[in-house]
């Protein structure tokens, strides 16, 4: 539990860091109004109840944060999780259906690949760190834009998810429902995502 608490706060401690930088400034009229929004980055909480179609009983948890560079071509993320064991990917995912899974459209882990790479043992604290293109887009986003990307996000109909050995359709999955958070509301979703944990 104290590892798992210790994770989460730092996690926290780096978002309100982002949350303080503004990273998401952009100079057109409507990336400028996007960007309003999206200036505190996008806060994706991920636990094992969320994994679709059945939820998943795992005491591993997690929060994933992503951030624009300032002309919107690249999108930069972070994700931290706790008991977290034997982790072999991490994607954005498309949506397909309600309760249903779908596609990945960005490869998250192993960080700038397309292939699985099994991180042996427990995992608490930083999993991964990184950045993507459009360049980068795979399955049904492959060839579409970054701002295609980010209205999928807004639009809900894409989630995170990161698989593991023992659970190979997801672990921990979390949805892209929490935008432009204070470092308060960023500390109440992840503990809610907990359970209500302190």
């Amino acid at each position: 539990m104290k590892r798992r608490i210790a994770a989460i706060g730092a996690v926290l401690a780096l978002a309100a860091v982002m949350a303080l930088g503004g990273v998401m400034m952009v100079a057109d009229g409507q990336a400028q109004e996007r960007t309003q929004e999206w200036n505190k980055g996008v806060v994706v909480p991920m636990t094992g109840a969320m994994e679709r179609p059945e939820p998943v009983e795992t005491n591993a948890n997690g929060l994933a944060i992503f951030w624009l560079n300032e002309d919107m071509s690249e999108m930069c993320y972070m994700a931290y999780v706790a008991n977290l064991t034997d982790v072999n990917q991490g994607h954005i995912h498309a949506v397909e259906g309600e309760n249903q899974t779908g596609p990945p459209v960005v490869w998250l882990f192993p960080e700038g690949s397309t292939q699985p790479m099994v991180k042996s043992g427990e995992t608490d604290g930083l999993l991964v760190m990184g950045t993507f293109t459009e360049e980068d887009f795979v399955g049904p986003l492959e060839g579409m834009t970054m701002a295609d990307l980010v209205d999928m996000m807004e639009d809900q109909t894409v989630y995170v998810n990161f698989h593991t050995e023992a659970h190979p359709m997801g672990e921990i999955r979390g949805e892209f429902n929490v935008l432009n958070q204070s470092c308060d509301s960023m500390e109440r979703t992840m503990r809610e995502a907990m359970g209500g944990s302190s």
